[in-house]
């Protein structure tokens, strides 16, 4: 549901639960950015940690912790090595 602001301009619509833009964050020259530390501590985020990147040609960039992805990827490759049913 858009809202307005007094002066009649458009809001952004609700995020449905679980959806959050953070904010924005700056590259630095050396290509590195700082996550903001409620995400950090949101998704227990902790120096030297590894993430995944990911990308879409049209959507993006998404970071995902490398304990998650791997874990995701073993129980797909469980799961398609898993003989069917007679």
């Amino acid at each position: 549901m858009n809202t307005a602001t007094p002066d009649g301009k458009t809001l952004m619509p609700s995020l449905p639960k679980g959806k959050n833009i953070w904010g924005s964050v700056a590259i630095n020259e050396r290509g590195q950015l700082v996550i903001l530390k409620e995400v950090r501590e949101r998704f227990g985020l902790l120096g030297g940690q590894r993430l995944i990147v990911l990308t879409d040609d049209k959507e993006g960039i998404a970071l995902v912790p490398s304990q998650m992805f791997e874990a995701r990827l073993k129980q797909t490759m469980e799961y398609a090595s898993a003989k069917p049913e007679e």
